[in-house]
């Protein structure tokens, strides 16, 4: 969980900082998200297999 709050901070920054050249709509960063948490998930059960 905390990878994916982290990934939305990141992906917000970048937005106010005009890193990425559209805007960081809500749609957006739900996907991201979903798949940092999910990447998360699929490593950490990998892991402790």
């Amino acid at each position: 969980m905390a990878l994916s709050l982290g990934g939305l901070v990141r992906f917000g920054l970048t937005d106010v900082t005009n890193v990425i050249g559209f805007d960081a709509e809500i749609s957006h960063l739900v996907i991201l998200m979903g798949l940092t948490y999910g990447a998360g998930i699929a490593l950490g059960l990998r892991k402790y297999r």
